[in-house]
């Protein structure tokens, strides 16, 4: 899983200025970091009594559905709160607000989320609790989310929306590198009972294809390779650029009970195929797939 973004959440003097700086000094700049993003507006929009929150609700998660940004919200303890806000004071805030802002921000989290969400991080924070041990939590998070099967994530975040559905998924996995360690492949899915003879007529389709493109002696930094079908895995999309080869997957709907986890894993296995159709054997491979509808129930 690649992940990009990381955006700190939580009240006024919750400790996101401090994690910010901590947080970029341990992963060398690493991600693109954010005080506040869209569950703030949506907080702050109900607290003040505006009529846009349902948008920044929408916003929040539309960046939950794209999975390259880990959300941390950030819990301090009521005394917590009080002793920063009376210690140093605030230009926005007094005592009683920024309390009623962390009790918005602690159901939101404590009743919704409850760190079922793979790419949501919930911190309590006592006294004790500094911002190094705080960004340990985050890198530790980071760590298991780079090295996740995207499949599993997507069917983590369904199952704990509570809906039947959630639509325009994406997710960007790093399949193939000479640099970077990449999670093994699991061959053992091109036997999978229930897809096995779908799984090989598209191979066929999309090697051939390739292969027949390339007998024209067109340059590879020129091509885009198109494979598209009615079934689920419904647009197959390749180019080679920037010395990077880019499969953009589409599939229409995906059981993420059932079926996700061999479609995903099998799509990796395509990515491999398609690098050998190409004689590209060193370049990265980058698989990006969107789904327009992730179900749990047929």
């Amino acid at each position: 899983m690649i992940i990009d973004n990381i955006v700190l959440e939580g009240a006024d003097c919750s400790g996101k200025t401090t994690l910010y700086e901590v947080l970029h000094g341990d992963t060398n700049y690493r991600y693109n970091i954010q005080d506040r993003s869209n569950l703030s507006m949506y907080v702050y929009s109900n607290f003040y009594g505006r009529e846009d929150s349902n948008k920044w609700y929408n916003n929040f998660w539309k960046e939950i559905k794209s999975f390259n940004t880990l959300y941390v919200i950030l819990l301090p303890s009521d005394n917590v709160i009080k002793q920063r806000i009376l210690e140093r004071g605030d230009d926005k805030q007094t005592v009683e607000s920024a309390i009623d802002l962390n009790g918005r921000f602690r159901k939101l989290s404590k009743f919704y989320f409850r760190n079922m969400f793979p790419n949501i991080l919930v911190v309590d924070i006592d006294e004790e609790t500094t911002a190094n041990n705080i960004s340990d939590l985050v890198m530790q998070r980071l760590l298991n989310l780079e090295i996740a099967s995207p499949a599993d994530m997507i069917r983590d975040v369904v199952f704990a929306s509570g809906k039947n559905e959630l639509v325009d998924i994406t997710t960007s996995e790093l399949v193939f590198s000479n640099k970077t360690k990449v999670r093994p492949i699991m061959w053992d899915v091109l036997d999978f009972p229930q897809e096995k003879e779908y799984y090989a007529g598209i191979r066929d389709k999309i090697i051939t294809n390739i292969e027949r493109v390339l007998m024209t002696n067109q340059k590879l930094d020129s091509r885009r390779f198109i494979y598209a079908d009615d079934s689920c895995i419904s647009l197959i999309h390749t180019m080679y650029r920037n010395n990077i080869i880019d499969v953009n997957v589409t599939m229409r709907s995906s059981n993420v009970s059932n079926t996700l986890w061999a479609d995903y894993e099998f799509l990796r296995i395509l990515c491999l195929d398609i690098a050998n159709a190409m004689q590209i054997q060193t370049s990265d491979i980058v698989l990006t797939l969107n789904i327009r509808s992730a179900h749990i129930n047929p």
